[in-house]
């Protein structure tokens, strides 16, 4: 008997051997399965490439293997931790359903996770899809306009230089009132690397402080059409006013920037008007230095009932987070959103149109903000100061812009 024990003794060793051997002969096969040209280059061609190319306004083009290869890592990380793609929406609070989410799936940062710490294998070249197309620079995604307005004068971006911000204003120009459907701030084509963002507002004069929130221009963001039904009223004898943020990139570059209007026939009105507006302003911050989680609570009531179709924290360098909550009319409450904040990303987050909220007559909107105004914010000029509300992005601000439209 004895025997035959120690036969089987060696025989379920021999099993387990062959089962860890297997494992180690597995393991680096399915992670070798995952490649650049199978799997990652169609990824970063979907959410990256629009950015990440030569003459766009990333610091480095992952269009090929050779150049995507050395930044592996860095990619892991930045997909990892949801700092890239630019999408700083909570998925774990409020609404998760929105229009133009450029977000990776978490199959995708799996993906490119598992194919970096596989070595980041390029594979067989003839299993990369097609190298992706891009529009013209000097096309406009809503359509061709009806009414074009652009900056007064060309400006010049140098070579070299510190980030600039500033303002410019343009009469519209339109002989009478007219209901658009649709806008698009676009920079021009040479302006096009040197243009952060630029974001446009209708408003009475140049002197007024307040606004209607027309369009913003970011990397990766196009035009607004409104949804359907919806629309937004520009007066004959307003002015646009253009929020530009430049940035130069190593040569004079030169940009007008431009705002396409896109109109209702003449004599039509949209059965609802869209307003889209800064609510919630704080004027009164309080960011000591070197506090990393300052929050401040300000709030707006709906006096009708309303549906909202998007919103858009604002902040500045020292922003860290906000949150969009409903208390309503009885006493309860409802988280709607929350997004992290990032200040060299501006994004307007619009609902889906089968999840937008519904809010009834009395309901406030109450808008919570952090801020970081320590040294572990890298966007912080100065964490020794003490900083409070202000113009100046050395300054900072909270509110949220929200799109909405009454109800009857």
């Amino acid at each position: 008997m004895i025997p035959d024990v120690k036969k089987r003794q060696v025989g379920w060793h021999g099993v387990i051997s062959l089962a860890v051997a297997l494992l180690v002969v597995s393991a680096p096969a399915i992670a070798q399965d995952v490649t650049f040209s199978k799997d990652i280059l169609p990824i970063l061609a979907d959410s990256c490439q629009t950015c990440h190319r030569d003459g766009a306004i990333a610091p480095m083009s992952l269009m090929t293997y050779e150049e995507t290869r050395p930044w592996a890592r860095a990619i892991k990380d930045k997909v990892s931790t949801r700092t890239m793609p630019p999408w700083y929406i909570d998925r774990n609070i409020g609404v998760q359903g929105f229009k133009y989410d450029r977000s990776l799936t978490d199959d995708q940062i799996a993906t490119i996770a598992t194919w970096v710490d596989a070595g980041a294998p390029r594979g067989n070249p003839a299993d990369a899809p097609p190298p992706r197309t891009f529009a013209e620079r000097d096309i406009w995604h809503i359509g061709e306009p009806d009414w074009v307005v652009p900056i007064p004068e060309p400006f010049v971006v140098p070579a070299e230089g510190a980030n600039w911000w500033g303002d410019f204003y343009s009469d519209t120009g339109l002989p009478e009132d007219r209901w658009i459907k649709a806008v698009e701030t676009k920079p021009s084509t040479e302006g096009f690397p040197v243009v952060h963002h630029a974001v446009t507002r209708v408003q009475a004069t140049a002197d007024d402080l307040e606004g209607d929130f027309l369009n913003e221009y970011a990397q990766g963001k196009n035009g607004d059409v409104f949804p359907p039904g919806t629309g937004r009223l520009v007066k004959a004898g307003t002015v646009i006013r253009f929020n530009l943020h430049y940035a130069s990139i190593g040569e004079e570059r030169t940009d007008r920037t431009s705002v396409g209007l896109t109109f209702y026939p003449e004599g039509e009105e949209p059965e609802h008007e869209l307003f889209s507006r800064g609510l919630a302003q704080n004027y009164d911050l309080d960011l000591p230095s070197g506090d990393s989680d300052i929050r401040h609570d300000s709030y707006h009531k709906f006096n009708a009932n309303v549906r909202l179709t998007g919103f858009q924290p604002h902040l500045h360098n020292r922003g860290k987070r906000q949150c969009i909550e409903a208390i309503y009319p009885e006493g309860g409450t409802e988280m709607l959103s929350c997004a992290n904040w990032d200040f060299g990303w501006h994004i307007v987050y619009n609902y889906a149109d089968d999840v937008q909220p519904l809010l009834p007559a009395g309901t406030m909107m109450h808008t919570i903000t952090w801020h970081d105004n320590s040294d572990a914010n890298r966007w912080n000029p100065d964490p020794r100061n003490w900083v409070g509300f202000g113009q100046r992005s050395s300054d900072d601000m909270s509110f949220t812009w929200t799109s909405w439209y009454e109800l009857d």
